[in-house]
């Protein structure tokens, strides 16, 4: 069974409690992050949201692949709010999901649990100012079971509804065959990606990252950290085919990751340059 909660909800809580459930965040899959490691809840809450990010190319279908998995292990598997997400795994793969959201007067209320727990501002912006955009299509959806939460309510209050839900639920897993076709269609994919780093100055190319590697996911997430803040600097992971290959005077394709640290870093450092001579004119 499948539980879409929006944040603030519980998950985590629910899942710590029941041995049959797994919390399966989105941010693994939707954005290049390194392993947890050695970072505690707090840091990896005050991650959430940050906008440094660099987004992953090949989700949602990387997420759905493994949200697909986890049902086959897990009686409930908890995800977060994602209209995208839940629409395609009713339209395309027939799943059941039960849609658990807060009422519309609660927002004050759910600003207050994620400060609680350590959320950065951009955390608030995007799931308390953007409340209604985010629950708007939820609401809306037709297919689910819907499972509004009042005042000080949690998913561990509905656990009874949710057993309910599960035993009514008669369709099927989706085999492991179709999911393996979608696991290696997405392993093409990311054969196929590139890191692009593009500003005035010129641009950067990076060749081929490994999503699966620790280390390159860590050097990624290094890049997006270095480059955040810089004048006009944008990197972008993207299918190489969306790229033209060789070199120019403009940009320059790269397989070392010592030549993309040292392009950020004078990039970077030339942009702080002028942004100190321009000031001088002032």
């Amino acid at each position: 069974m499948i539980v879409s909660a929006y944040a603030g909800t519980g998950k985590t809580t629910f899942a710590a409690r029941e041995s049959g459930a797994v919390d399966l965040p989105s941010m693994p899959c939707s954005w290049i992050l390194p392993d947890p490691g050695d970072r505690s809840e707090d840091e990896l809450e005050r991650e959430k949201g940050a906008l440094y990010h660099l987004r992953n190319p090949l989700f949602p279908d990387n997420y759905i692949v493994e949200i697909l998995k986890a049902e086959r292990k897990y009686d409930y598997v908890l995800i977060p709010t994602s209209n995208e997400v839940v629409r395609r795994l009713q339209k395309e793969y027939g799943r059941k999901v039960l849609l658990c959201y807060p009422t519309d007067d609660l927002k004050a209320e759910y600003r207050e649990r994620f400060l609680r727990r350590g959320n950065s501002e951009s955390f608030l912006e995007l799931f308390v100012e953007c409340w209604d955009g985010f629950l708007g299509p939820i609401k809306e959806n037709k297919d689910g079971v819907h499972i509004p939460l009042g005042s000080g309510i949690y998913l561990t209050d509905f656990k009874e509804r949710f057993d309910i839900e599960r035993i009514k639920d008669n369709t099927a897993a989706v085999p492991m065959e179709q999911i393996a076709e979608l696991e290696h269609q997405l392993t093409a994919r990311e054969k196929e990606l590139a890191l692009y780093i593009t500003g005035d100055l010129g641009s950067c190319i990076y060749s081929s990252p490994n999503l699966a590697d620790p280390e390159e996911k860590r050097f990624l997430y290094q890049i997006g950290r270095k480059i955040y803040g810089a004048a006009d600097l944008l990197p972008m992971v993207l299918p190489s085919k969306m790229l033209k290959n060789g070199n120019s005077d403009r940009h320059f394709w790269t397989t070392d990751k010592e030549k993309v640290k040292a392009y950020v870093d004078w990039y970077v450092d030339s942009s702080k340059r002028m942004c100190t001579e321009f000031e001088m004119l002032r």
